[in-house]
């Protein structure tokens, strides 16, 4: 199962967002959770970049090692900071910055609950 991902196309029709010269892909069938774990990043002329994402218990044969969602808002977050503290400084840097963080934020309670729970790596709600 192919299904192509759209949310990056900010500016749809517009040769000058880049955003529209870059395909998503999610490729592969949902894990047990319902993500789909496997995704492709196609631009023209480069080879396409392949980003697979962990899935399943931390501690189990069943496991797929990969990226996390923290480990993907961490590099967008650097990103924007770098811009942030040079030239392209704008509102807009410091919105992004904000909600990046406010979505790490989100999901670092969603561990600690979890941990206190004692659920936190296992496949279990």
């Amino acid at each position: 199962m192919h299904r192509q991902v759209h949310a990056h196309i900010l500016i749809p029709d517009c040769p000058a967002d880049l955003n529209n010269h870059y395909t998503i892909t999610a490729t592969g069938e949902p894990s047990h959770d319902g993500s789909v774990p496997d995704y492709s990043i196609s631009v023209p002329g480069i080879p396409a970049t392949r980003f697979v994402f962990h899935t399943g218990p931390h501690n189990e044969g069943a496991t797929i090692r990969g990226l996390s969602n923290e480990v993907l808002l961490a590099i967008v977050l650097d990103r924007m900071q770098a811009w942030q503290s040079g030239p392209f400084k704008c509102q807009e840097n410091a919105e992004s910055i904000r909600h990046i963080e406010r979505a790490l934020d989100a999901i670092r309670r969603r561990a600690l609950a979890r941990r206190g729970r004692g659920v936190l790596g296992a496949n279990t709600i």
